[in-house]
């Protein structure tokens, strides 16, 4: 997942400028990316964010046709992002796939 693409698009398309973090799991046997954005910076539906996004990061699209990745969009406030516990500075990319 291109963290500035993703970034991008979302600045491109609904002109937001606020925090972004993208979350990576694992669900059974496929990726979940879950989409963090911020709820007071944009005021289109978790739904469109999503189509834009697939929409215009073929990539990514190709990843969901697969049944590889799941992407879910998340609008949360400012205070609920994953930030490092010593300088408060937010997570961009947080993995938390486990690998054995």
């Amino acid at each position: 997942m291109n963290y500035q693409k993703i970034e991008k698009i979302l600045r491109d398309h609904f002109s937001y400028e606020g925090e972004l973090q993208l979350i990576i799991s694992k669900h059974d046997w496929r990726d979940v990316l879950q989409v963090v954005l911020d709820s007071a910076k944009l005021s289109s539906s978790r739904e469109d964010v999503k189509a834009v996004l697939l929409e215009h990061y073929s990539d990514l699209r190709e990843l969901v046709i697969d049944n590889a990745v799941e992407v879910q969009t998340i609008f949360s406030s400012h205070n609920e992002f994953l930030k490092t516990p010593q300088s408060g500075k937010l997570r961009h990319i947080v993995d938390s796939r486990v690998t054995v």
